[in-house]
């Protein structure tokens, strides 16, 4: 059954690559600025981040009923090929989709996070393709940064590998323990826009990244954590992250949940929304909205919409 699921996303990658030959062109020919699309895919992640120089995705799993229209928001804005992927963390509701989307466009350079082959099974085919298919895999430790054109990308979190008390050394995956605080959190800047995207990140990561940012350790990478533009916030919005007194250093003026309706996790949790509305932050659902899309254009001030809005 999961083999014919992937089939079936393969086909439908390449049937609508095809469909479109000059899409990717068209479409980068006209980007301006920068967009950052939290795609509507059910109880998962996916992040497609655009610029006039390139393109990056952050995760990519989902419910199986969500594969066409992930591939579809693929073709949308044209992308034919990955300057980078980022796996935050190795479950399932975030890799699901990759392993076709490897088979059918490049990807240049991949940051994923370490861990041990076995515990992980559709994660560990996901890392073996990337590397089969010349992508230059990277294991993402804390303080890694690069850029895409303007935009500017710092890993707050995990800590390295070699940090006996780091993230990555806590976690026993014979134990059954859970991935969620090896993912990746990511600090985004353009234009002086700035947006925190957090994976399934729990509270006892979001202390450890504002005792770093209290401590001055993210100052040489020019992150202000204060004024936060737009949170993603973390696990589909569960209990166990999303702290108050993360939400008070961050003051998020939007805070996108990606989530599945009526999953049977119970996400987002009513505590999570509660602390999320005495934040301030506007709140955007992907189970209510469907996919959210943050503009970003030099000189003008961001621009959310969703498909909600975009079909009206």
């Amino acid at each position: 059954m999961k083999r014919t699921l992937r089939l079936i996303l393969v086909f439908l990658l390449a049937a609508i690559l095809l469909a479109c030959p000059s899409c990717a062109e068209e479409n980068g020919s006209k980007r301006e600025g920068l967009t950052v699309s939290f795609l509507s895919v059910g109880q998962g992640d996916a992040i497609l981040i655009t610029l006039p120089e390139g393109n990056l995705l952050i995760d990519g799993g989902g419910d199986a009923s969500f594969a066409a229209s992930f591939a579809e928001e693929l073709e949308r804005a044209g992308v034919d090929a990955l300057d980078c992927l980022i796996i935050t963390h190795p479950e399932r509701d975030h890799v699901a989709y990759l392993p076709a989307l490897l088979e059918e466009i490049p990807v240049r350079r991949a940051f994923l996070p370490y861990i041990e082959e076995g515990f992980f099974p559709l994660f560990d085919e996901t890392a073996r393709l990337a590397r089969e298919k010349g992508c230059a895999v990277e294991y993402t430790e804390l303080y890694d940064s690069f850029a895409i054109g303007g935009a500017r990308f710092v890993a707050l979190s995990p800590a390295p590998v070699s940090d006996p008390n780091g993230e990555y050394a806590a976690f026993d995956g014979a134990a059954g323990d859970s991935a969620n605080d090896l993912s990746a959190v990511f600090y985004l800047e353009y234009e002086g826009t700035r947006f925190l995207l957090t994976g399934d990140a729990s509270s006892a990561v979001e202390k450890n990244v504002m005792r770093r940012y209290e401590a001055g350790l993210y100052a040489a990478f020019g992150v202000n954590l204060e004024e936060i533009d737009v949170l993603k916030v973390s696990h589909h919005g569960s209990d166990a992250a999303t702290s108050a007194e993360f939400l008070s250093l961050l003051a998020p003026d939007c805070a996108v949940i990606s989530v599945g309706a009526a999953n049977a996790y119970g996400h987002p949790a009513e505590d999570t929304l509660e602390r999320l509305y005495r934040s301030g932050a506007a709140i955007y659902r992907t189970d209510f909205f469907g996919t959210v899309r943050c503009r970003v254009r030099a000189g003008k001030s961001l621009e959310i919409t969703s498909q909600a809005t975009e079909n009206v």
